[in-house]
């Protein structure tokens, strides 16, 4: 398995460090929906008509997945990073609309991870939002059949859709946190940043909530979400929206042969290979996903300053 393989030649040298200021960190009220989100803001100041960068992250992270590009002085745009639950993928992406709504931002370029992929699409396709641009990497676009995954993200999906093996792995131990997201990294990861997932997941609730999300991955068929996740994934790919597509080798959520269904079946899509990865790919690259952002803002949306 090409996965376990690269597991195994992790780099013991970890990257660079990215301090988050204290002024980045900020708090807002959803008065609609009675609760409040917290995020990360660079606070770069930008024309009115300029997008703003909405990072989404998937699980198990949070905000603090963006912070090396959140923190790239290089990286001329404002970007916003909200801090969601694992909870009903209905809601989340409701709460993201109202979250842009109570910070007044009218134009806004996805940037997303993992499960936010999924959230991401989901907001391109409802259309109650201004749209400029998609940028994805390591996402949940398609089911997690057999035939077309590495064993290792079929058999994780698996696991945790068991009853009782699923709740011991993800909520008692901790499993995500504690092991996928370290060896989901090429680079080792700086004992500061592993804490801080651990000490953000140390509420049951929120692994309980993980837990949920992972028995709803369509993986069959017959599953709930299967021809939903199907059809939007096309919808979006087939969309004429500026589109940038990070990938890594081997990866996890896309396969090779997601990765040729993404490259054949997008329009105006800009594909970045970052190189040796496996899924965190912010963890591991984020300093040239931002410059390559930078770029591609520039001659695909925003056009030279």
């Amino acid at each position: 398995m090409k996965i376990l393989q690269y597991i195994q030649k992790q780099s013991s040298v970890g990257r660079e460090k990215y301090v988050i200021p204290q002024n980045f960190q900020k708090r807002v009220t959803l008065k609609e929906m009675g609760r409040s989100v917290d995020y990360l803001d660079n606070l770069f100041l930008v024309h009115a008509e300029t997008p703003v960068i909405l990072a989404i992250h998937g699980n198990p992270t949070s905000s603090y997945l963006w912070r090396g590009i959140l923190t790239h002085s290089e990286l001329k745009y404002r970007v916003i990073a909200p801090n969601l639950q694992a909870g009903q993928q209905e809601e989340e992406v409701e709460i993201l609309e109202q979250f842009l709504a109570a910070l007044n931002i009218q134009k806004v370029v996805i940037l997303a991870h993992d499960w936010g992929v999924t959230l991401g699409m989901s907001l391109m396709v409802r259309k109650k939002i201004s749209l400029s641009g998609f940028a994805f990497c390591e996402g949940l676009m398609f089911p997690v059949k057999w035939q077309q995954y590495d064993f290792l993200p079929w058999a994780l999906c698996q696991l945790g859709k068991m009853p009782f093996v699923g709740t011991f792995l993800l909520v008692n131990l901790n499993f995500f946190v504690r092991v996928l997201l370290p060896y989901g990294c090429i680079y080792k990861m700086h004992e500061e940043d592993l804490n801080y997932y651990l000490h953000y997941y140390q509420d049951h609730n929120k692994r309980h909530l993980i837990n949920s999300w992972v028995k709803s991955i369509p993986t069959r068929n017959s599953d709930t979400h299967y021809s939903s996740l199907t059809k939007m994934t096309s919808q979006v790919l087939a969309s004429t929206i500026p589109k940038l597509f990070f990938y890594a080798t081997p990866g996890l959520a896309i396969s090779q042969k997601s990765h040729e269904i993404i490259v054949q079946s997008s329009q105006n899509l800009t594909s970045i290979n970052l190189g040796k990865g496996i899924h965190f790919l912010p963890e591991d690259y984020p300093r040239e996903m931002a410059n390559s952002l930078n770029t591609w803002l520039k001659q695909k949306i925003i056009g030279p300053f």
